[in-house]
């Protein structure tokens, strides 16, 4: 794939502006999910129910909070999907994570 639609491997060293690769536009309208910071989401890591199939959210508490998609830094595309899903301690401050506004459906 071409990914020079996003920013990753540090081919710009930073975050850059929202909105700067149209062309990695999701199928939602939302750009810049991928590739420029990881975001925050409100849920704990930890597994999965198997009967979560939709909208899974994890357990209800835990000692550390889930990050998704891939940033500025990071190498590999398999970590530029934005369901990419990794962990870290709540407290963690970076210039490669954000967060992310989202609604909850019903």
């Amino acid at each position: 794939p071409n990914y020079t639609f996003l920013n990753f491997a540090n081919n710009i060293g930073d975050t850059v502006k929202v909105g700067s690769y149209p062309k990695g536009i999701s199928q939602y309208g939302a750009l810049d999910m991928s590739g420029n910071v990881s975001e925050w989401v409100a849920d704990w890591y930890g597994p999965y129910r198997s009967d979560d199939q939709t909208n899974p959210v994890g357990p209800i508490n835990g000692n550390s909070r889930v990050i998704r998609g891939g940033a500025w830094n990071l190498d590999f595309p398999i970590y530029l999907s934005s369901y990419v899903r990794m962990s870290n301690s709540q407290t963690k401050i970076s210039t490669t994570i954000g967060f992310r506004c989202a609604l909850s459906h019903p």
